[in-house]
């Protein structure tokens, strides 16, 4: 069985795939093959987390947000068809009386169906104003064919960003933190909640950090929990921020966060909060650690992408680079930094701090992975897979894909898993056959026809 990817960025947190099977070279024009989609999840409006996947199981927060039922009834089409193109109101005849869970489900079908926005919202006005509520919710889904196995759900706080957390799953719990600032401890078989306590206040999208028994989650001030009880250990009000979310580093025995906000960056003594050192940071980049050695985007008005030599008394910048990204992460791998972000993949030369390609690509608030020699990069609607080649860049292949905003792969075994625009969904990385895979509910109805 290959590495559990139960975390932000995988088990180092560093966007790199320790263990993998043989990886497919390319894909055909439709793109990897699906293997199953979940039950409809919404990615708009409702958080940018992404999954974490561990012994069979995916794990994914959602911000929920809760609106009445919405139907596109015939009687509202024929009164407004004439103020938007036939060939739309052509498409939208397949969902005419059709009720709908609520208008953002109605809002993820346009985008599906490829309507103009100006087009989208102008239908979306038809609409009566409903009231929305929110919640935070955990999902758990069976890797082999996405059926949810358990939801969490508890009352929390709708938000047009959502909260962005990614679940990190350690010793058979299940740790995250909601949008209202709610931190969560749920049993990882069961869903059941084992404790709750609030951290911070407003709006969260950082992912916490579980190790050596501790709970680590920057929302505000960097706190520390027992991960097993929820009980405070420290605060650290001068390292502050809700958006990156903190690394690891262990030096002599000792382990080390590594968090930038949007100040600087610094280096916090895991057990008991004391900061070590700081360095220019100020993004919402998260550091890659790789040995000894910190990846890191600063700014705006920062160093741009910089690589550190890490020490328990001072971060030693090894060079700079200005690149125009302050929202992913970086990678590294095999003696090059690769920064993905602000519309251009990079490769950096580690020794030397050298550009040795610079291209434009899409892409968006989203970290790259590496498995099996190949770079994964994902943008709205599209995933490109890269040849990690210093010489020159290589894109092996490219799949339009209806991927949200600000979400990251996850690998496992040779499959990846994504939550997409409406859902998640797991794709075949080490086949390069095109096949048609049913929707998880038509899947439930198949394994049902087959056992009578």
């Amino acid at each position: 069985m290959a590495a559990d990817w139960n975390q932000w960025r995988g088990p180092l947190r560093n966007g790199v795939v320790l263990e993998s099977p043989k990886m497919a070279d390319s894909w055909p024009d439709a793109g990897p093959v699906k293997v199953w989609d979940s039950e409809p999840i919404s990615s708009k409006r409702q958080g940018f987390g992404s999954v974490a996947v561990v012994k069979g199981k995916v794990y994914a927060y959602v911000n929920w947000r809760y609106q009445d039922p919405v139907s596109l009834t015939r009687e509202t089409l024929g009164m407004n068809a004439g103020e938007i193109p036939s060939n739309v109101v052509a498409k939208l005849e397949e969902i005419v009386d059709v009720e709908l869970a609520s208008a953002d489900f109605l809002d993820d079908w346009i985008d599906v169906a490829g309507i103009e926005r100006n087009v989208k919202l102008e239908i979306l006005s038809w609409l009566p104003d409903r009231e929305v509520t929110g919640k935070d919710v955990v999902l758990c889904l069976d890797t082999t064919d996405g059926k949810t196995l358990w939801r969490f759900e508890q009352t929390s706080r709708p938000d047009e960003s959502g909260g962005s957390s990614t679940p990190c799953v350690v010793d058979e719990r299940v740790y995250v933190v909601g949008a209202n600032a709610d931190l969560y401890c749920l049993d990882a078989d069961t869903g059941k909640k084992i404790w709750q306590t609030k951290v911070g206040s407003g709006i969260q999208h950082t992912s916490v950090a579980v190790t050596d028994g501790i709970v680590v989650a920057a929302v505000g001030p960097l706190i520390a929990l027992n991960a097993e009880t929820g009980e405070t250990l420290w605060e650290q009000e001068a390292v502050p921020g809700s958006f990156s979310s903190p690394s690891i580093w262990r030096s002599g025995g000792k382990t080390y966060l590594l968090c930038n906000t949007r100040q600087d960056l610094s280096c916090v003594n895991l057990l008991d909060g004391a900061v070590a050192w700081k360095v220019p940071g100020g993004n919402n980049s998260s550091a890659a650690i790789s040995q000894d050695y910190m990846a890191v985007f600063t700014g705006p008005r920062g160093l741009g992408l910089a690589l550190y030599k890490l020490s328990p008394r001072t971060g030693e910048l090894l060079w700079s680079v200005e690149l125009p990204n302050r929202e992913s992460s970086p990678l590294i791998y095999n003696g090059h930094v690769y920064a993905i972000g602000g519309g251009q993949a990079n490769c950096v030369d580690l020794s030397t701090g050298e550009i040795k390609w610079q291209v434009e690509i899409p892409t968006d608030m989203t970290s790259p992975v590496v498995a099996d020699g190949k770079i994964y990069s994902a943008a709205i609607h599209s995933l490109t897979m890269i040849a990690p080649t210093p010489e020159t860049y290589t894109a092996l292949s490219s799949a339009s894909l209806p991927i949200g905003r600000c979400v990251s792969p996850a690998i496992v075994d040779g499959k990846l898993y994504m939550r997409l625009q409406t859902g998640v969904s797991c794709y075949d990385l080490t086949s390069d056959r095109s096949t048609r895979i049913l929707p998880v509910s038509e899947q439930h109805k198949q394994k049902k026809k087959s056992t009578r």
